[in-house]
């Protein structure tokens, strides 16, 4: 499956090759092996969090930032799109497709964002950032939910 975006690719005619500007990447999680994206957070950080490797095609600093760390994680492979081939593809895909390691780092990483309680952590961070700054106006126990 291939997600184009608003760009058109004249792509061969294959019938195992299913072509669309937006996929609804949700509802094909459990079929999906490879997530080849441009290496944004976006995509990439969703099909970690389906327990999916990545291979990111980066351009610019963001997508550089984000790959360089799954890279680290053994989840995925970044490439440069200013020198890609086919070739460079190809065997970034056998290689992440033919290692399980890949697979089972994005595992991982699926596990970790499950542990992490995003509510939880956002308003500890808040609170702390408001004692920092307002230490008179906080000193009164902000409330869960207030």
């Amino acid at each position: 499956m291939v997600s184009t975006g608003p760009a058109s690719l004249d792509l061969p005619a294959n019938p195992r090759l299913h072509c669309a500007p937006i996929l609804p990447l949700g509802q094909l999680a459990d079929h999906i092996q490879l997530a080849l994206t441009n290496g944004g957070s976006p995509t990439s950080y969703f099909a970690l969090n389906c327990g999916v490797p990545v291979i990111g095609v980066v351009s610019n600093m963001d997508q550089v930032l984000t790959m360089s760390h799954i890279e680290a994680s053994g989840a995925g492979l970044a490439l440069r799109h200013g020198n890609l081939t086919e070739l460079k593809v190809f065997k970034a895909v056998e290689r992440v497709l033919g290692d399980e390691k890949f697979r089972k780092n994005a595992e991982r990483i699926r596990e970790s964002f499950r542990d992490y309680d995003v509510e939880e952590n956002l308003n500890k961070m808040v609170r702390e950032i408001l004692r920092e700054r307002f230490p008179e106006e906080m000193s009164v126990p902000i409330e869960r939910g207030s």
